[in-house]
């Protein structure tokens, strides 16, 4: 999957995109695959409020455009995975009791028009993102897969409502994911497993670096603040 980067203009921080595929494995359990679903989760949710916390400083250094790039990806990856259950039930509701919808005046034409368009389209574009991704991939041939999507973005919101309860409980505490537990990699060559220690990350050398943008410095300071009790 790509990956790309964000980061304040103002900062002097280089952000590209990288067209090339991760190689590391995707976790082989169940409970791995969550954990770090969560913590990315839990990741963006600080993101959001940090960024959030003072709006008008927000657009000075990122401008109006990145702000509102930056609200479209926060509305996505964070506020959409806690709705998707909750609408779609509602939704779910909604066609058992009432039925089809049958507009019978202009306004009630409109509603039912945009919500039909956005769910077929909204669907069409998630099958269409996996099909062409699985295509550069050379996986279509697991195409059969496909109606587990639904299945897939209902544990993306579990993850997303255990990450919203971890940052209340556990602001500071990051789920780690053991890679290199599969016996082959995506080649079909044998893989073999290190494990070498990670250096610890230092808020203090972080502030330390001469082009560390405002907003990264306000939250490092904020996360380092001693704990009630000396916890972390």
């Amino acid at each position: 999957m790509p990956t790309s980067g964000c980061a304040s203009p103002g900062s002097a921080i280089a952000a590209k995109h990288c067209s090339r595929p991760p190689t590391e494995e995707a976790p082989a359990r169940f409970d791995a695959w969550l954990t770090q679903r969560m913590r990315w989760s839990k990741g963006w949710t600080q993101t959001f409020i940090t960024i959030s916390r003072d709006p008008a400083r927000l657009v000075r250094e990122v401008g109006w455009s990145g702000t509102g790039v930056l609200a479209l990806m926060m509305v996505n990856l964070v506020l959409a995975p806690l709705l998707w259950p909750v609408l779609t039930a509602f939704l779910g509701y909604h066609l058992a009791s009432a039925g089809l919808p049958q507009p019978e005046s202009i306004l009630t034409i409109v509603e039912t028009t945009l919500w039909l368009s956005v769910a077929i389209f909204g669907v069409a574009s998630l099958l269409w993102l996996t099909l062409l991704g699985m295509k550069r991939r050379k996986l279509l041939g697991h195409w059969l897969f496909l109606p587990l999507l639904p299945l897939y973005y209902f544990l993306m919101s579990v993850a997303a409502w255990a990450a919203l309860y971890d940052l209340a409980v556990r602001p500071f505490h990051w789920r780690k994911t053991e890679h290199g537990l599969a016996r082959t990699g995506r080649k079909g060559g044998a893989r073999v497993t290190a494990h070498a220690p990670r250096p610890a990350f230092h808020a203090a050398s972080a502030l330390d670096r001469p082009h560390a943008s405002n907003l990264m410095k306000s939250s490092l300071m904020k996360s380092s603040a001693p704990w009630p009790g000396g916890r972390r």
